[in-house]
């Protein structure tokens, strides 16, 4: 979302306010002095499921750029499969992306859109699913701008209280490969890279604290995944501030063979809060989504 953009649908703060979140939207960002440097794994779905098997432009562009800055030939990147700038106003769901067909949301009473963002109510224990199962794609390089509204807490025995946010880029009927942002309950911020099939997660790589990012309520963050190959996958991510440099190499890249997930498949947001989180609910807002196959782009 650009900054033009942003200066001519919000005001300076937005205020919402669902279910008891409160939601601050921070339109201009101090770029030039981010934020200090400031858990546990778990579950979008379980705490106690996920288990560890083992860094562009300036300012982010809008939801049909895609690109890595000072990279030639990036005008060579092929449309879009999916893109959403969230322009609309839906009480229930995601409503229909800008291009890519309707969102299908695990939770309606979760999961709006408001103030050009989409908005997943993430209650303790809890959280929602967006995706675009009328997508079919394999090698895919995808990027979504996020926050949330509050800074983590660690529950009464001084553990728990992380969230996560989710890119997911291969969805098919036994799964999915997804890479999240995990706040820990310090609110530093790690990447991470998960594996979902017939109901067991595994988190294949992690990345070490994301050095020079604290999460603070309204932070606009950057995330970038890319999906591609088969037997195995390659799975790399990176994230960044919103309005700082991208970074040039990836927080995470691994690879993995799981054999129902070497096909084509959908796409997907997701957002889910520790069940030992004392300040649910949490909200995750997100924009400016875009999806493009990986053919013709730099990485």
């Amino acid at each position: 979302m650009t900054r033009q953009k942003i200066r001519a649908t919000l005001a300076v703060l937005v205020a919402l306010s669902l279910g008891g979140c409160s939601l601050l939207v921070d339109i201009d960002p101090d770029v030039s002095s981010p934020p200090a440097d400031g858990g546990s794994d778990a579950s979008p779905r379980d705490d106690a499921n996920a288990t560890g098997s083992t860094d562009g432009a300036s300012e982010a562009g809008d939801a049909g750029d895609l690109t890595d800055a000072g990279d030639a030939g990036t005008d060579a990147c092929l449309p879009p499969i999916a893109s959403d700038t969230f322009t609309r106003e839906v009480m229930g769901g995601f409503g229909t992306a800008d291009v890519g067909g309707a969102w299908k949301a695990s939770s309606t009473t979760n999961t709006k859109v408001l103030a050009d963002v989409g908005l997943i109510i993430m209650p303790a224990g809890s959280g929602a699913e967006v995706a675009l199962e009328q997508i079919s794609i394999r090698d895919v390089d995808a990027m979504v701008t996020m926050m949330f509204d509050k800074q983590s807490m660690p529950g009464d025995a001084g553990d728990g209280g992380e969230f996560y946010a989710h890119l997911i880029g291969r969805r098919t009927n036994a799964g999915l490969y997804s890479v999240f942002v995990y706040v820990t309950n310090q609110n530093t911020l790690r990447l991470h890279a998960r594996r979902d099939v017939d109901g067991s997660s595994t988190t294949m790589a992690q990345s070490s604290e994301i050095p020079g990012i604290t999460n603070t309520p309204g932070m606009r963050l950057r995330l970038r995944a890319r999906f591609e190959g088969a037997s195995p996958t390659r799975i790399r991510g990176r994230v960044w501030r919103e309005g700082s440099k991208e970074p040039d190499g990836w927080a995470i890249d691994t690879v993995d063979s799981a054999p129902a997930l070497q096909v084509s498949g959908g796409l997907g947001l997701q957002g889910y809060l520790s069940s030992r989180a004392p300040n649910g609910p949490v909200m995750l807002a997100v924009d400016d989504f875009v999806a493009r196959p990986i053919s013709g782009c730099t990485p």
